[in-house]
């Protein structure tokens, strides 16, 4: 198996997000001019020893399952991004996640590939994230992140759409106070609130036509989602975006989806995400506007899939 240099096309990225070429933002367009999704393919033995160390850390290690378990880990990482933040000036990009990583192996169209931009798994999500945004986020006032951690979402956002309020919400203290010294810093119309999506606060309301978005934080629910979806049902925004990776999506037939579920099954994130919303839908009591699989995510999993939806 040779190793080759390829990079993603604006009809790559067309595809990868469900939509066509003329409807990407401009973003997506400067990024491919400027080369920045360039990866390489892996050799025979680079795929092996990839396999491998899935399997190894699949069946060896031992996990911390998602939820109440984990809000340590999240503690500890935003604080740490807060330091960052404040330590080097309200620089927003002390503010990026520390778990995305440079130059890793990802998941692209069942294989995995190395990327050869050491931002790439930065790049990929602005871009898409932008796309989503655009696409369904114009018409709206309001927008509530639920789950938003460092506020790097927000950013995009604030930038994007300077009028529209914004509010961001998480269950860990640091991230309240990322987002007041962003919102002061930067002069943005962004607002925060402590909110804990496993026992939702249904004293909580949003306002008339606002859209409620979820980047990567259903899955932290486990099996306990239900609550919060019934939640944002009974908040009745214009519009839900949800951004992870959703179980139903993946082919247990193919070796990356079926080593995917082994991973997601071992870590306790969310299964059954997507049925239940069908099952909601069945019920009359949502519309589901699109589901879409993006075969683009990190080394053990897709996470750039997403639903559209909205409360009937």
């Amino acid at each position: 198996m040779k190793t080759r240099v390829q990079q993603l096309t604006l009809k790559d990225l067309a595809r990868l997000y469900g939509t066509t070429v003329g409807d990407l933002p401009e973003i997506c367009k400067k990024m491919v001019s400027e080369g920045r999704f360039k990866y390489r393919t892996i050799s025979q033995e680079e795929h092996d020893n990839i396999i491998l160390g899935i399997l190894k850390k699949i069946e060896l290690s031992d996990f911390t399952l998602v939820g109440p378990l984990e809000k340590w880990k999240w503690e500890k990482g935003w604080k740490e991004n807060l330091h960052d933040f404040i330590s080097t000036n309200y620089d927003l990009k002390a503010l990026i996640p520390k778990y995305i990583k440079s130059f890793r192996p990802i998941r692209l169209d069942g294989k995995h590939v190395i990327p050869l931009d050491a931002d790439f798994e930065l790049n990929y999500p602005t871009a898409f994230l932008s796309w989503v945004f655009s696409k369904y986020l114009k018409e709206v006032d309001s927008i509530y992140e639920f789950g938003c951690g460092t506020g790097f979402n927000l950013i995009l956002l604030a930038q994007m759409f300077p009028k529209k309020k914004l509010c961001g919400l998480d269950w860990i203290p640091a991230s309240k106070k990322i987002i007041d010294l962003m919102a002061k810093k930067y002069n943005y119309s962004l607002k925060s609130r402590a909110f804990n999506m496993l026992k939702p606060d249904h004293s909580f309301r949003i306002t008339k036509n606002s859209a409620i978005i979820n980047v990567d934080s259903i899955e932290q629910l486990g099996t306990n989602f239900k609550p919060f979806a019934d939640f944002v049902i009974k908040s009745s925004p214009a519009i839900v975006i949800d951004v992870n990776h959703f179980n139903e999506l993946y082919d247990p037939n193919t070796l990356l989806d079926y080593l995917a579920l082994k991973f997601e099954h071992k870590r306790g994130y969310a299964n059954g995400y997507l049925t239940y919303l069908r099952q909601l839908e069945s019920q009359n009591k949502i519309k589901i506007i699109k589901v879409h699989r993006s075969h683009v995510g990190t080394l053990y999993h897709d996470g750039f899939s997403y639903i559209v939806w909205k409360p009937l």
